[in-house]
């Protein structure tokens, strides 16, 4: 017995031991399958977080670079076709009304290539418009001076035509002309000087330095001072203003170039900062009409004018939201940015519709988005973009109200562009007083293409 019960227990034990194994194997198979999910979501998470890395990077070069506005984040998987819509009248050079001159080419008497006979011969014409030889015109002015026995001091005789009084060494200088063709190109095109200076000599056969040219504008700006201050009055009477602002040099220091501007005047200023007062001090206390701005925060600690938000960055930033979003948060963003296709969909026909039509339309979309605004979204993300768009939400519905209000700030950004191309080119401007007469030459540049424009 003794022996039978020894072995019936050992059988036990055996039985034990295996029961124990084979959960302790099929608790270790449950942990090498948790095992392999930990390794695939933690490859997920290090995937995630190597993304979200590379975006903060991405988002950190962009805060640092001032052309960033006006590149193209993302290419279009269908790209416009290049060129004029379908439909559209062509275009052609105008047959002119006269001509200057008439070249007679010689006649034909037999073909050009095998010298053969030609019959049906027909008499053509056509025209060619061509610069005329350009020679520069050096303008002798005589002049008088004499002393002023009543004020003291030397007083002097001058044409309309003469730029300065200046004789002996410095009495050779730029005509008005020529100061304003070069001043164009600075502050226009933002050619350097250096390069101006080489197509005057190599086009005009005009020699001048970089020096003087420099010393040209600085006199034109001093002298064009009073018109840009008119500038300045004309704008602030206008109905709607917009602003924008891009980064400068000064002295190789950072700086900030504004502009300011309607569809009739554009003023620039250089500053040493980024506060919106800049644009005050353009516009004046008795602008009352509306200004079109971005979303930078000074516009609205800084001034107190009727205020418009250019609808595009708003869908910019609706877009980037529904990018980094998943599942059902994509749809807050995505509905906004639907929105705003309405928006600028009911913009461009508002020479079709009559104003009862319009202002249908306007009211259900001013519906539309105090309902989408007033929402709750459980996204926190969503959810404080919401709260955004409801602060901003008397800088937006003015825009649907005034069918002639624009919604973006396209013409700010425009008429900023070629500064940027600007700086590109030169760096800004070493002294201070270089920049004031950038500003100021950009200023006149601005309006006198503009009024030179042939209209369409």
């Amino acid at each position: 017995m003794g022996l039978l019960g020894s072995s019936k227990r050992l059988r036990q034990e055996i039985e034990t031991l295996r029961r124990r194994l084979e959960e302790a194997l099929a608790s270790n198979e449950a942990l090498r399958g948790d095992n392999e999910a930990l390794r695939s979501d933690n490859e997920a998470l290090k995937k995630k977080i190597a993304d979200l890395e590379e975006l903060l990077a991405q988002e950190r070069r962009a805060s640092r670079r001032q052309a960033a506005p006006f590149r193209r984040r993302q290419r279009a998987s269908a790209p416009k076709k290049p060129g004029r819509k379908d439909g559209h009248p062509g275009t052609r050079r105008s047959t002119p009304e006269h001509s200057d001159r008439t070249l007679q080419a010689a006649p034909l008497v037999g073909c050009p290539h095998c010298a053969g006979p030609l019959t049906d011969i027909k008499e053509l014409e056509n025209y060619q418009t061509e610069l005329p030889p350009i020679k520069a015109e050096v303008a002798r002015i005589l002049f008088q001076s004499g002393w002023c026995e009543t004020c003291h001091k030397r007083v002097y005789s001058t044409h309309k035509e003469q730029s300065s009084t200046a004789t002996g060494a410095a009495g050779h200088h730029l005509g008005p002309r020529l100061r304003a063709f070069t001043a164009d190109l600075k502050g226009r095109l933002g050619i350097p000087f250096r390069k101006i200076q080489d197509i005057l000599r190599v086009q005009f056969d005009i020699e001048v330095s970089a020096g003087g040219l420099v010393q040209s504008n600085h006199h034109l700006a001093q002298r064009a001072a009073p018109t840009v201050q008119a500038m300045k009055q004309e704008l602030a009477q206008e109905k709607v203003a917009h602003a924008d602002e891009t980064g400068w040099r000064v002295a190789a220091e950072s700086a900030w170039l504004w502009v300011v501007c309607s569809p009739r005047f554009t003023i620039y200023v250089i500053t040493s900062h980024r506060c919106a007062t800049v644009v005050g001090e353009v516009l004046g206390e008795s602008f009352a009409g509306f200004l079109m701005r971005d979303g930078w925060r000074s516009y609205d600690t800084r001034l107190d004018y009727r205020m418009l938000r250019c609808l595009l960055h708003l869908k910019r930033n609706a877009v980037e939201l529904e990018q980094i979003q998943s599942g059902e948060a994509v749809e807050t963003p995505g509905l906004f940015a639907l929105w705003l296709d309405g928006v600028f969909s009911l913009k461009s026909r508002v020479g079709e519709l009559s104003e009862e039509e319009y202002s249908r339309e306007a009211t259900e979309l001013v519906e539309c988005f105090d309902e989408l605004v007033q929402g709750s979204d459980p996204n926190k993300r969503n959810q404080a973009f919401l709260e955004r768009l409801a602060k901003a939400r008397e800088r937006i519905v003015p825009i649907l109200e005034h069918p002639e209000l624009p919604a973006t700030n396209n013409l700010g950004e425009r008429q900023i562009r070629p500064s940027v191309v600007h700086r590109k080119l030169s760096a800004g401007n070493k002294t201070e007083k270089g920049a004031q007469t950038t500003a100021t030459l950009a200023s006149l540049s601005s309006v006198t293409w503009r009024t030179s424009m042939p209209r369409a």
